[in-house]
């Protein structure tokens, strides 16, 4: 493989790369790695270790690491990646950006409400990938508990054996599973944790990374 295209020096990785790398999110600076330079996943890794050594062995220049942190960028409201300023629709996702956003590095977060919340929720309906705020997460635990309630009562009162209810559980099972392990990951922790007892359940209290993790972008 030819790997004469390969960055050697930290001014030839893009912008992108350089900012996860400076942020501490290295999972995501060797994914974009391996897609942009058509890579495995090992001489990725490779790439990002040796850029890293080169910043804190070597150092980069104060004027070049706050170019990749003041980098003109923000985040799209509706996936959390960082696009340019001036952008009008999201190239990750297509949304239309028709009110303002914020950079990573000063983004405020937006109160999460009960609709909002619950949309969020069945939007990502099997979408295990990032991650979920400790409000998104309760707010659909209650609206799960709610759902329950009364359909549990609906059957008791028609007499239908537990059928509205059983129902119910399957529509949310997956939705509650992907906000959990989304909820694990904003606290940089792997989603395999909803498997071990006790902590699993602790961690669902945690406040998540109040910065960019190995799992995304701080939700906003």
């Amino acid at each position: 493989m030819n790997y004469t295209h390969l960055p050697k020096k930290w001014e030839e990785l893009p912008l992108e790369i350089q900012n996860n790398i400076l942020k501490g999110a290295l999972l995501h600076a060797v994914k974009q790695c391996k897609e942009t330079y058509g890579i495995s996943l090992a001489d990725a890794k490779g790439i990002v270790d040796k850029m890293r050594f080169m910043i804190q062995n070597t150092g980069v220049s104060a004027t070049l690491k706050n170019k990749a942190s003041v980098s003109g960028m923000k985040l799209c409201p509706n996936c959390g990646k960082e696009i340019a300023d001036d952008s009008l629709f999201c190239e990750y996702c297509g949304a239309k950006l028709t009110q303002k956003t914020t950079s990573s590095a000063d983004a405020h977060p937006i109160p999460m409400t009960f609709v909002h919340a619950v949309s969020i929720c069945f939007k990502k309906y099997i979408t295990f990938a990032g991650r979920a705020g400790r409000a998104e997460y309760w707010w659909f635990v209650l609206f799960y508990m709610l759902i329950e309630v009364c359909t549990t009562m609906w059957d008791a009162i028609i007499g239908t054996g537990g059928f509205f209810s059983t129902i119910a559980y399957i529509v949310l099972l997956l939705p509650g599973l992907s906000v959990a392990i989304r909820r694990y990951h904003d606290t940089n922790h792997s989603g395999w944790w909803i498997l071990c007892p006790i902590y699993n359940i602790i961690l669902l209290f945690v406040e998540g990374d109040k910065q960019d993790n190995d799992f995304g972008a701080v939700e906003s």
